[in-house]
């Protein structure tokens, strides 16, 4: 069984970067202060050509970010001119199936719901006829009430 190791946190490893990078100046800076002491002339020309190796490396870092910075740009365009495409053509089938629901939703109304609506108002009507029609029949056969008459013999 291997067990994984834990990851560093990002900010344990930005830390130890920040130190390193601080170590590394602190001891370029002590270098060149103990070779300017001992000759001035040949520390003069050490940090001219480093400063001219560093003015290089800035240079071609400086090309290499707007070579990628308009590379990005363009990919930014390509990007926006799919994503109209992508959108009309979405859209367009939107609209299509938008169109099929409205036609479905009509032919459902015209061929199910308005005859199920015409048998349910007739079979409504019908139950009222026979109700009014029953209860005509039950009111004619009542016969009224009979009042007994009492008397007081």
């Amino acid at each position: 069984m291997t067990e994984a190791k834990p990851k560093p946190k990002l900010t344990r490893v930005l830390q130890t970067v920040v130190i390193g990078y601080a170590a590394f100046i602190l001891i370029l800076i002590i270098l060149g202060v103990l070779i300017a002491r001992a000759d001035p002339e040949r520390a003069a020309s050490i940090i001219a050509y480093i400063r001219d190796l560093l003015l290089v490396v800035i240079f071609a870092t400086t090309t290499v970010v707007l070579f990628g910075t308009a590379i990005l740009v363009v990919q930014i365009a390509a990007l926006a001119g799919v994503l109209k495409i992508q959108t009309t053509a979405i859209a367009g089938e939107l609209r299509g199936a938008v169109s099929a629901v409205r036609g479905a939703a009509v032919f459902i109304a015209e061929t199910v719901a308005s005859p199920v609506i015409r048998v349910m108002g007739f079979i409504g009507g019908l139950f009222a006829f026979l109700r009014e029609i029953t209860g005509l029949r039950r009111a004619l056969r009542r016969k009224p009430p009979k009042h007994e008459v009492e008397s007081d013999e």
